[in-house]
């Protein structure tokens, strides 16, 4: 089923984000830069070289950002498996979590 948006309906999608996104550093950019290319229908999944460049250019795109430890906790919190955010990768905020849980600390937070 499509989704229809009428017409104004984006910019209303739009104030209806959180501020934290409607500042950031992302919002005018290809998300292929934050979740890669989708390996569907019939594209060829990117390597782990391509993968890791990927990455480093969002990261370093996620270092300039003002809102970086908002997203960071959205997806964290949510939480949030695919893609970049907050300057770290599904990996990464999986150890994160991981560390927290075997610290029997809360993750942190930009409030802790």
């Amino acid at each position: 089923m499509a989704v229809r948006v009428t017409p104004g309906g984006y910019g209303q999608m739009i104030r209806d984000l959180p501020r934290w996104m409607r500042d950031a550093v992302c919002r005018d950019v290809d998300p292929d830069l934050f979740f890669g290319a989708d390996s569907g229908w019939g594209r060829i999944a990117e390597s782990v070289p391509q993968r890791r460049a990927r990455e480093q250019r969002a990261k370093e795109l996620c270092a300039q950002c003002p809102v970086r430890q908002a997203c960071l906790e959205y997806a964290i919190t949510t939480p949030e498996h695919d893609g970049l955010w907050g300057g770290l990768t599904e990996r990464e905020r999986t150890n994160m979590r991981r560390a927290a849980v075997h610290a029997n600390t809360p993750v942190p937070t930009a409030t802790s």
